[in-house]
């Protein structure tokens, strides 16, 4: 059955080995589990066929809906040892936009991502390539969550608390954040038409380093980059440690220098 209304409501090839309901293993949420799911999307230029797959899936569903109004509302979703490989290409294909508008069951609710509140990730790995923005992520052995979920016409919202072994955040040719270790967490906001980004209150942690950081990241189309009005804060228990994971663009001022001690920096980014 849910096979089947996976096939109503979305584009992409569907498989799954097996679904169960939930209560006591989930209480005191009512849910259904879903083993060995794989979403497949093909899109040319992506990395891989493959958008979703995960040891098993978790739903967490409102069991009020379910019963007075026979509508079913996903309140969140854990993600047991999956890989999500999400991809859009230069011209705005994407291959997670797997919604059909005009579902072929017109007698059904489909599932409402609106109430969605919560996302898991247990033991996964994480992937985002985007051509059209240039912003390139992923992540690996992921554990956390992004919660408060808000989405509607003008934005997606949701904060975020992840670490990962093994982290990469690039913007065009330049990485960010080059392979390392790293806890985070902050409040964020993507603003569909303006393509904006909004950062509270980031808290990042990379063994003796911190890092504060506030503001807008902006879609500059004009000159097909980015905007910065960012606050950041740097602390660090070992100068020679924060060296190691600065940028390399930043990096290549402070060849020759060693320097050892601990220090902290606070400053603006603009332009």
């Amino acid at each position: 059955i849910v096979k089947k209304q996976l096939k109503n409501y979305i584009t992409a090839e569907t498989n799954l080995k097996s679904v169960e309901l939930t209560f006591f293993s989930s209480f005191p949420s009512f849910g259904l589990k879903i083993d060995q799911l794989e979403v497949k999307n093909i899109v040319p230029g992506a990395q891989n066929n493959i958008f979703v797959q995960s040891e098993s899936v978790q739903l967490a569903l409102n069991i009020r809906s379910l019963i007075n109004d026979n509508k079913l509302e996903i309140s969140g979703i854990t993600i047991n040892n999956g890989a999500i490989n999400a991809f859009c290409d230069s011209l705005g294909h994407a291959n997670y936009m797997i919604m059909k508008e005009d579902p072929a069951d017109t007698t059904s609710e489909g599932f409402d991502l609106i109430s969605l509140n919560f996302i898991r990730f247990e033991k996964s790995t994480i992937s985002y390539d985007d051509d059209e923005s240039e912003i390139y992520f992923s992540a690996q052995d992921l554990e956390g969550k992004l919660k408060n979920m808000e989405i509607n016409d003008d934005h997606f919202k949701t904060d975020i608390q992840v670490k990962s072994t093994n982290m990469y955040l690039g913007m065009g040719t330049d990485p960010y954040w080059n392979h390392f270790p790293l806890k985070l967490k902050m409040g964020l906001e993507y603003q569909f038409d303006s393509g904006d980004i909004l950062i509270d209150e980031l808290y990042a942690e990379n063994g003796q380093n911190k890092v504060f950081v506030d503001g807008l990241v902006g879609n500059d189309v004009p000159n097909d980059g980015f905007d910065f009005k960012l606050e950041y804060s740097v602390e660090t228990e070992s100068i020679a440690e924060l060296i190691e994971v600065i940028p390399p663009f930043f990096a290549e001022y402070l060849d020759g220098f060693s320097v050892n001690g601990y220090g902290k920096m606070v400053g603006k980014i603009s332009g």
